[in-house]
């Protein structure tokens, strides 16, 4: 299960917003780390790592995967 600890980390697959033109893409992270882009090569795994670092790679999760939302307080009238 997601946590809000991982995230944003781990393999899986990101939306990036790209450091050198600001446009973004899609990444799949490997467990060992590598990179698959499927739009191709655009993006190198430092300008990954530098998107992630500032906060502009974000994880694509499924709507299955997230953790129920805490209930609402009940309102006291």
């Amino acid at each position: 299960m997601t946590t809000p600890e991982t995230m944003n980390s781990g393999p899986g697959w990101y939306e990036v917003i790209h450091p050198r033109n600001a446009t973004t893409c899609i990444a799949y992270v490997q467990e060992n780390g590598d990179l698959y882009l499927p739009e191709g090569d655009d993006l190198t795994p430092e300008e990954f790592a530098f998107a992630a670092t500032r906060g502009n790679a974000h994880r694509l999760v499924r709507a299955d995967e997230q953790p129920p939302a805490p209930a609402a307080p009940e309102a006291t009238p």
